[in-house]
């Protein structure tokens, strides 16, 4: 239910040795639930008084959370033998081409672990598991088993890497969706302004960000309105199969936008369509819009609130060797996206950007076209 009706709260992480009466076990144990269940990272520890491993096992800890909250669509994270047994054996986790599987010894004394992960993680990558977190040490047995030596209330925190060949990333307004959500919104109700302000964007005197920030934020459209054009909203006919042709193929699949998060879940309730998403943040305050960047690179000529580029990088370095793929429509931020990607399936005024700079890409129509070419594209990849 993480992200559906709540945030996970496993509690407060304390990663600090002194002034504690958690056992060095019990801190790891903590802090794998913690990273496990994807759900809110909340830490109260002096930051200054905190050793070298004491803040490496904080900054990886927040970092493992973060990953499996950004894994899927919405609960990536399971209890082991929820409601067989007085209390779980542990959790599983999933992020984007991993798993992790947090067993742990409720007792209070010592005892050894012998365990299959097939039921806990049954489609977990070829990999052989790897430690994190620097908790227990473990080995697995000829059998497939992992083995460990737990101590009371300790813990052991393994993670299955799958090899990814292929993950997609499509922008979202006028490519997953037919209307430019951001774009209309600004006609209807902030067109007075919004000519001058694009003619500053073109001089160059404000970039894509600045400009939706003075267009957009502290605009008074009140939700009740935003949300009546939400409904009009029509996803691509093709949307639907692309999400369901990644799940069946285990492919990562993520919308990037440079709209709205609040928009997004909105979108995917009207539609029954769920996808994994970054985007910016909206939320109301005062009647008025509030907007803020998610994830800019000031680096980047592009000058959006989300650097698609820096996005695609940041997933490529963490699988070397995956075949990136965007998907997109506009000549700003998803040409940044373009220029970062492997293989770009294009349309509109991006197709002309790229063909004006000599640049390979395959046209599509719809998204229906895009999961034809996927699959001629996944077929390379295998073959």
């Amino acid at each position: 239910m993480h992200r559906r009706l709540w945030l996970n709260d496993p509690d407060c992480l304390m990663v600090r040795r002194s002034d504690t009466q958690l056992s060095d076990a019990e801190r790891f144990s903590l802090a794998g639930a913690i990273a496990t269940s994807g759900g809110m990272g909340m830490f109260s520890d002096d930051i200054a008084r905190l050793g070298p491993e004491e803040q490496q096992l904080l900054r990886e800890t927040l970092a493992l959370a973060r990953e499996v909250d950004d894994g899927g669509t919405r609960g990536t994270a399971r209890a082991i033998g929820l409601l067989g047994a007085p209390a779980p054996a542990g959790l599983v986790g999933r992020s984007e081409g991993a798993a992790l599987a947090f067993l742990l010894n409720w007792d209070d004394e010592s005892r050894e672990l012998r365990r299959t992960l097939r039921d806990a993680l049954p489609s977990a990558g070829p990999l052989p598991p790897r430690s994190a977190l620097g908790a227990a040490a473990f080995e697995t047995d000829a059998e497939g088993f992992v083995r460990a030596s737990l101590a009371p209330h300790g813990s052991v925190l393994l993670r299955v890497d799958g090899r990814i060949d292929l993950a997609v990333f499509c922008d979202f307004d006028g490519t997953f969706a037919v209307q430019d959500v951001g774009s209309t919104i600004a006609r209807r109700h902030a067109g007075d302004r919004r000519p001058a302000l694009w003619e500053r964007l073109s001089r160059g005197e404000l970039n894509a960000w600045q400009y939706n920030m003075e267009l957009l934020d502290g605009l008074p459209l009140p939700e009740a309105e935003l949300d009546a054009f939400l409904r009009t909203v029509e996803l691509d006919p093709g949307a639907a199969a692309l999400v369901r042709w990644c799940e069946q193929r285990s492919v990562p699949f993520r919308v990037l936008s440079d709209g709205f998060d609040r928009n997004l879940d909105r979108i995917q309730q009207l539609t029954g369509v769920r996808f994994a998403y970054d985007a910016n943040r909206l939320w109301y305050e005062g009647g008025v819009w509030r907007i803020a960047a998610s994830a800019p690179d000031p680096s980047c000529p592009c000058g959006t609130g989300l650097c698609k580029r820096a996005r695609i990088q940041a997933f490529r370095s963490l699988h070397p060797g995956v075949c990136a793929v965007h998907v997109g429509n506009g000549r700003v931020s998803d040409l940044c996206g373009a220029l970062a990607a492997d293989v770009v399936f294009a349309k509109d005024s991006l197709a002309e950007e790229l063909t004006a700079q000599g640049i390979g890409f395959e046209r599509f129509s719809t998204l229906h076209d895009v999961v034809e070419g996927l699959e001629r594209l996944s077929a390379k990849l295998r073959g």
